[in-house]
């Protein structure tokens, strides 16, 4: 009698069959990935019985839940089984169709995956790196990027990190810089695009666009490509770049060597940065996408499990809710005052010889410093002299000013109390 397939060997070989990018590109531990038939598989096969002893949940004879009256209240009028009984393994079925829907209302002939739901975005990137990434493999990203991706891919995967930097000399996005990152890599690759980007806050202007899909799908290795939409549709310039550009890259991608990842999520798109609903989208049809999705929620079930109840529940709600759209574009007509006042206020500490980086979108503006200031110590000095607290980049040299979390009326003072404080600071250096 010869060997039995294991449900991970099925899964690798669907992959193999319909996949080659994603197949090619599996780490060691998403080739052993398969969702167990545990608890989870036994109990949804007995969804249907009279007499139902399988999840340990406290429910009543009809299966639904028996709350505690005080936290049935707070929760008003959600769902009581969506909020109070465990989520099924990848999220709620009702909001990834709903996801979904969103992601696709204005992207017509691309295919992509059911989204799986995540422990907001940073959970979300970390399935990437689990089902991606080995010791070694290289995760490209630029310099300046958002620091937790070294965390992620490096403490957790041992990933080996190649950087470009973000800007050219003259302050253009180094799409050229991204491409010798890439031609450089020996084997399978990871590349990470955060657009609009943290700490960049910078989006592509529409004529960088297609350079960067040419670099991108032209590539001749297994590249997954990552979009990290954390900041998707805040864009303050009509110049700038607002779509994913996951759509596209899932239109042209090459299925022998191109994957593209989306990781999103209601953190910032819907300002609930509390409630830790993300989601993880793949570039390929719903089934071919299937075994990825079984991978991922297989690792999820060994570290995370499901994802909580109350949080998805508020999620669909405001999706099924018909004034959504327009809360959204007030958040970002607030995000794109407070972006106008920051603009305003920049040329107050122009004489200190702090420049900043291009923005046009997210959260974040970028002062870089003089060459000969230590920015780690410049940020304590603003904090213990000034009480102004900003973020250190010392690989950049520059400070990041998150003004989406100041009141557009405090902005202009906050400058011109740093104006005084970076002259204060540069004298005592000098």
């Amino acid at each position: 009698m010869g060997n039995v397939m294991t449900d991970a060997e099925r899964l690798n070989l669907e992959l193999r069959r319909n996949a080659p990018a994603a197949a090619l590109s599996l780490s060691s531990l998403a080739r052993r990935a398969a969702f167990p038939k545990g608890i989870p598989v036994q109990a949804a096969q007995a969804s249907g019985c009279e007499y139902r002893a399988t999840i340990g949940q406290v429910t009543n004879r009809e299966g639904e839940p028996v709350p505690l009256p005080t936290m049935k209240k707070m929760l008003g009028d959600l769902d009581p089984r969506m909020s109070f009984l465990y989520s099924p393994q990848g999220g709620a079925p009702a909001l990834r169709a709903a996801w979904r829907k969103r992601l696709l209302a204005n992207e017509p002939n691309v295919e992509i995956s059911l989204p799986m739901v995540t422990f907001a975005l940073t959970h979300g990137i970390s399935l990437v790196a689990d089902l991606f990434v080995d010791e070694g493999v290289e995760v490209i990203v630029p310099n300046p990027s958002w620091g937790n991706y070294k965390g992620i891919f490096g403490l957790r995967r041992g990933a080996k990190f190649t950087t470009w930097d973000f800007f050219t000399g003259d302050g253009k996005l180094n799409i050229a810089g991204l491409k010798a990152a890439l031609d450089a890599t020996k084997g399978r690759s990871v590349v990470i695009l955060n657009f609009p980007g943290n700490p960049t806050g910078y989006s592509p202007l529409h004529d960088e666009v297609e350079p960067l899909l040419e670099v991108l799908t032209s590539h001749k290795r297994p590249t997954v490509v990552v979009c990290d939409d954390a900041y998707q549709g805040l864009v303050f310039e009509d110049n700038a770049n607002v779509k994913s550009l996951f759509f596209e890259l899932t239109r042209r991608s090459d299925k022998n060597l191109l994957l593209p990842v989306k990781v999103d999520g209601a953190t910032k798109e819907l300002a609930f940065f509390g409630g830790r609903v993300g989601f993880l989208t793949f570039g390929l049809n719903r089934e071919d996408s299937e075994p990825l999705i079984e991978k991922a929620r297989a690792i999820a079930r060994a570290t995370v499990s499901s994802p909580p109840g109350p949080s998805q529940a508020v999620v669909l709600a405001a999706l099924e809710s018909p004034g959504i759209e327009e809360e959204i574009a007030q958040i970002r007509e607030l995000l794109a005052t407070r972006y106008r006042a920051l603009r305003e206020a920049l040329p107050l500490v122009a004489d200190s010889g702090f420049v900043p980086y291009p923005f046009n979108a997210g959260c974040f503006a970028l002062l870089k410093a003089p060459e000969n200031i230590d920015v780690e110590d410049l940020r304590l000095f603003l904090i213990e002299n000034y009480s102004i607290g900003l973020v250190a980049l010392p690989t950049v040299g520059a400070l990041r000013i998150a003004y989406c979390s100041m009141d557009e009326r405090d902005i202009r003072p906050m400058f011109i109390r740093l104006s005084t404080a970076l002259a204060d600071y540069t004298a005592d250096k000098s």
